[in-house]
């Protein structure tokens, strides 16, 4: 039986998950990869957030090129990522391990900040054929290459809009939302008439904070509270994190409204 050697991996992250691992992101060779896979003794092993990538012989692979599809399999992806689709721009992201020219297309500067990786990486045009795809990873076989290439995803941050709904408001009036780990205190309460003809009070945060599915308790609806001394007494003790399926029609996508009916 032959024995295979691991050459390389590449795995998906992103930091919007507690195990930073990003599990969305499928990856297929092209059609001429699988062929050149087999001609050149190469298997490919697909795992939950990646791929790893074995050997029959690798003096025989080393120079191989080997292009994989990336195909988005999370709908909610740009709900919490720092990426967005109108800064793709209908783009394909190209990740590749060597230099090539063929096609290429600079990335904004905000397409590079919303991701991190050890490939060198820039833009692909999108034509018919390749729609369906988020990307292409373009990786060359050669001689002690790493063990594992890295592509991060980083989650986005988002104004975070609490809104009270309540038949009787009076007693929040005195109310405010803060957060017990940084001290940080959401502006308002400010009277807002919802679509529905709803009266609420909306609290503010005064800065974007980053998306993340890690549970949280910092958040409270508090009265009678003193700056100074941290003194208050708790109305929610733990208030619900933004919901990134959840998306309001009409919201600016940089706003994460929550709703609280009390």
């Amino acid at each position: 039986m032959t024995e295979l050697e691991q050459l390389t991996s590449i795995f998906f992250s992103h930091d919007y998950f507690t195990d930073f691992k990003f599990n969305g992101m499928v990856t297929k060779p092209t059609a001429e990869t699988t062929t050149r896979m087999v001609e050149q003794g190469l298997l490919i092993k697909p795992v939950a957030n990646g791929i790893i990538l074995f050997s029959e012989n690798l003096k025989d692979a080393v120079r191989t090129e080997l292009d994989f599809e990336l195909v988005l399999n999370d709908p909610a992806f740009f709900n919490y990522s720092l990426i967005t689709r109108s800064a793709l721009d209908g783009k394909l992201l190209r990740f590749s391990n060597y230099s090539t020219q063929e096609n290429n297309l600079a990335l904004t500067e905000t397409v590079r900040r919303a991701l991190t990786t050890d490939f060198s990486v820039n833009a692909l045009p999108s034509v018919a054929d390749n729609k369906h795809l988020f990307g292409m990873i373009n990786l060359k076989i050669v001689q002690g290459m790493p063990a594992k290439y890295n592509i991060t995803f980083h989650a986005k941050a988002t104004f975070w809009h609490y809104h009270i709904i309540s038949k009787d408001l009076k007693p929040f009036m005195e109310c405010s939302v803060i957060n017990t780990a940084t001290g940080e205190v959401f502006d308002g309460p400010h009277s807002e008439k919802l679509a529905n003809g709803e009266d609420a009070l909306v609290f503010k945060s005064p800065k974007p904070i980053v998306l993340s599915n890690r549970k949280s308790s910092h958040y409270q609806l508090v009265t009678g509270y003193d700056k100074i001394n941290g003194n208050h007494k708790k109305v929610l003790a733990t208030l619900p994190i933004a919901n990134i399926i959840q998306t309001v029609a009409g919201s600016p996508d940089n706003v994460s409204e929550i709703f609280i009916n009390y």
